[in-house]
């Protein structure tokens, strides 16, 4: 469905959805948990990972834009 929508960065903590995402070029991001660690312990494979949800919104920013979508 985040094809169809046209969506850049997902946020998810599921290992099936972020490895998804991150075949279909879109940018994944995650808090860290056990289960997902894994994938974001490399860091340069496109998964933005953060202990909490201040650090991710900081981590994202460059990935972000300002302006919203047309209406």
């Amino acid at each position: 469905r985040c094809v169809e929508l046209d969506i850049d960065v997902l946020v998810d903590d599921s290992p099936v959805n972020i490895a998804g995402a991150r075949e279909r070029g879109m940018v994944a991001a995650t808090l860290v948990h056990p289960w997902n660690q894994e994938l974001v312990s490399g860091g340069d494979d496109g998964v933005i990972g953060a202990a909490d949800w201040p650090e991710l919104e900081r981590r994202l920013e460059p990935f972000l834009t300002s302006s919203p979508p047309d209406a």
